[in-house]
């Protein structure tokens, strides 16, 4: 399998000649490839459209010195996502893409005005294939020739982390995401499909932000990370490992590189496949991130005794959402995005949300979505 390249740029602030500077570099030595001539989509994280200072969000510095190398290089730069709940109210402008857009001359494409079908093909033994999976993704995919992803470093609640690849998820416009939770409600089964829309999406480059991460309860009610790197390759899935070594992670954890060796994209010894270039691993790893609980692993050795207790013991339900009842605003949003309809908005002087946990599938879509953070996942239990 050949090597991947992974490049771990310092930045240490959101200064713009700091960034351009660190962006070019990271750039050029992750091997950034030839777009003179062609249409360029620029696809940033746009969880919420929120202020920048949340680390919610792509730094819009990132994305404007990335349009300007991407000129520089002779491409056409376009820029579009689509967050979470896609509300008609919707600009970009809060976090400050929108506005780098504006003054910089690139193209916003709204992802919601058209849609595409998209199919991931399963090839059998004999050779013959079929649709394995399909995706109703914004139509820049077709009209565009070829893709960047930009994502955040962040934490995430249900995979623990977000990165190049889940970034993409966002090239499917706004309620159009919820099936897929629905679908594929467990970890694997929903990196699998991410993988299915990496693979046939095929993005050309990513470039991560690092400068300032977010830890905690991700991906949108966590805490500003200083990290002060930027990460850059042409391989998104190697970018997304070296992001959850640096994070803390024992990357292997992780369902979407578990799931990329699995499909043998990776080797098991992920790290020792990537080369880095610009610095290391360890010089940026920082075991004080404030990662997500995950489950302890059970060692393959059980005596008989143990498996028959593990057989006949009622399964620990995953870690559910609570709402808090003082912070909700009522204003109906986790209501809107949850693919299981568990989710009620009641009450006689002030409305609040509250949850059927016999129908919530555990997706954490609704602690996502909560603009004021009145979503917490329960403590003291893991998934």
């Amino acid at each position: 399998m050949a090597r991947k390249f992974v490049a771990l740029q310092k930045c240490e602030s959101y200064d713009p000649r700091q960034v351009n500077e660190a962006v070019k570099s990271a750039c050029f030595e992750a091997g950034f490839p030839n777009v003179r001539g062609k249409k360029v989509l620029l696809k940033p994280n746009i969880l919420s459209d929120v202020s920048p200072e949340q680390a919610v969000t792509t730094h819009p510095e990132i994305l404007r010195a990335l349009i300007a190398f991407v000129r520089q290089l002779g491409g056409l730069p376009y820029v579009g996502d689509s967050p979470a709940l896609h509300l008609s109210s919707f600009t970009g402008k809060k976090s400050g893409l929108r506005t780098v857009c504006e003054e910089s001359g690139a193209e916003w494409i709204d992802f919601s005005k058209k849609t595409i079908k998209i199919s991931y093909p399963s090839v059998s033994a004999s050779g013959s294939s079929s649709v394995k999976r399909s995706f109703a993704v914004t139509s820049a995919v077709r009209d565009c020739d070829v893709i960047i992803s930009l994502p955040k470093m962040k934490t995430h609640q249900l995979m623990y982390m977000t990165g190049a690849v889940k970034n993409l998820f966002g090239l499917i416009p706004g309620l159009g995401k919820s099936p897929f939770h629905l679908r594929h409600p467990d970890r694997n089964s929903f990196a699998d499909m991410l993988l299915d829309l990496y693979e046939i999406t095929a993005p050309v480059f990513s470039l991560m932000d690092g400068v300032i991460a977010m830890e905690g309860p991700g991906p949108n009610s966590g805490t500003p990370k200083y990290m002060g790197l930027i990460l850059a390759s042409a391989d998104g899935i190697a970018l997304d490992l070296a992001a959850a070594h640096i994070m803390g992670y024992n990357y292997a954890s992780i369902p979407v590189i578990q799931q990329a060796i699995k499909r043998k994209l990776l080797t098991a010894d992920g790290l020792d496949q990537i080369s880095f270039v610009l610095g290391t691993p360890e010089e940026f790893r920082d075991d004080s991130f404030l990662r997500i609980s995950q489950e302890a692993r059970r060692g393959l050795a059980r005596t008989a005794l143990g498996f028959i207790k593990n057989r006949l013991a009622k399964p620990i339900p995953a870690a559910k959402p609570i709402f808090d009842k003082e912070k909700c605003i009522g204003c109906g949003q986790c209501a809107e995005i949850c693919p299981a309809d568990a989710i009620i908005i009641q009450g006689i002087e002030h409305e609040v949300a509250s949850a059927d946990y016999n129908k919530c599938i555990r997706c954490y879509c609704c602690h996502e979505i909560c603009p004021v953070d009145a979503i917490t996942i329960e403590q003291g239990r893991r998934r």
